[in-house]
């Protein structure tokens, strides 16, 4: 009978679903990777909180003894589109990439004696610390990264020193040592990462590299039944109610509150929508986190005009949808929001 182990997993955290979900994204494996299960006798299967890899006991020795650094890669790509409305995230998915390994931040198995998951990020959840430069071979290096004359390295290993035309592509300077590098120009001079995409590679949002082999702390055993974590926080926006009145009544005063917890908004103003209808709107002070679920909590709004139609009323109100979550820039800051129109 053969016989199965975990090797490794990795789990993705939520913040939005205070949980483990994969529901938004999905795993791609280059052909290196592919290449490696098969020649390792491992087996990959997707879970409902990430994936794992698997390796068989009988041929363990396979990749029990690698002399040398194989990096297992993952390519991470969304397939929710409203992702980014109810993530935690400052990126513009043009020439970047999310970049995680356990290189850096896994900690030797006998100082993790209960096992305890690890980041593949140095923050407590995903940020912009994490975005690293990409290019892909077309990638023409002056355009990309700028400058006359560059350095590569890879794994610490000099790839490239030395001045490149206008022209000049990623596939001339590096050909097909896909991976994360670090280099630096006659501009920068300090080393800064990068990532050589394969041209296969699909329109990918995040990579993920999990090291075996030769070097401190990744050893078959350091690296054993590891549990990985990557944590996504959910995004906090400014929640603006518009008060529409059936019967044209001006809305003097508006309270809101979650259950009997008083919220802090803005004072009610008077504004003309684009359809040219009157509302009263009101804006949170600070940003309120977004969530899945809220628990059942009752969001309620105390409003009173002091006319003759009615003094005060009470009207629950709904929670932002996703997909009327909208950014905006001001003063080189992100700044997102949710409209929700409330007729009383």
């Amino acid at each position: 009978m053969i016989v199965y182990e975990k090797l490794f997993e990795v789990k993705i955290y939520h913040g939005y679903y205070n949980a483990y979900s994969v529901g938004d994204i999905e795993f791609v494996l280059p052909a290196s990777t592919q290449r490696f299960l098969s020649m390792y006798a491992l087996l990959y299967k997707d879970t409902a909180e990430g994936f794992v890899v698997l390796y068989k006991v009988e041929k363990a020795s396979l990749i029990q003894d690698i002399k040398n650094l194989i990096p297992f890669t993952f390519f991470v790509k969304i397939k929710n589109r409203h992702f980014g409305n109810f993530t935690l995230l400052d990126y513009a998915l043009s020439g970047e990439k999310y970049y995680f390994n356990n290189s850096e931040r896994i900690e030797s198995a006998a100082s993790n004696p209960e096992g305890k998951p690890v980041l593949l990020h140095p923050s407590e959840t995903v940020g912009s610390g994490d975005v690293v430069t990409n290019i892909q071979p077309n990638s023409t290096l002056s355009k990309a990264l700028g400058g006359s004359t560059m350095v590569f390295e890879k794994s610490g290993q000099e790839m490239f020193k030395g001045a490149i035309s206008e022209s000049t592509t990623s596939a001339e300077v590096l050909g097909n040592e896909f991976g994360l590098y670090d280099y630096a120009t006659e501009e920068k001079t300090a080393l800064t990462k990068l990532y050589y995409s394969p041209p296969t590679a699909p329109e990918v949002f995040g990579v993920i590299d999990l090291y075996v082999g030769d070097q401190e702390n990744v050893h078959f055993d350091d690296v054993r039944s590891r549990v990985y974590e990557v944590r996504f926080s959910n995004r906090p926006v400014h929640w603006t109610y518009y008060f529409i009145s059936n019967g044209g009544h001006t809305i003097e005063k508006i309270d809101i509150a979650s259950g009997k917890i008083p919220l802090a908004f803005t004072e009610p103003r008077q504004v003309t929508l684009i359809n040219g209808k009157k509302a009263t709107c009101v804006t949170s002070e600070v940003p309120l986190p977004l969530k899945s679920s809220y628990n059942d909590d009752k969001l309620l709004a105390t409003i009173s005009n002091f006319s003759s139609e009615f003094s005060e009323k009470r009207i629950r109100l709904p929670f932002p949808d996703l997909k009327r979550v909208k950014g905006s820039i001001s003063d080189g800051t992100q700044n997102y929001f949710s409209e929700m129109y409330v007729y009383v």
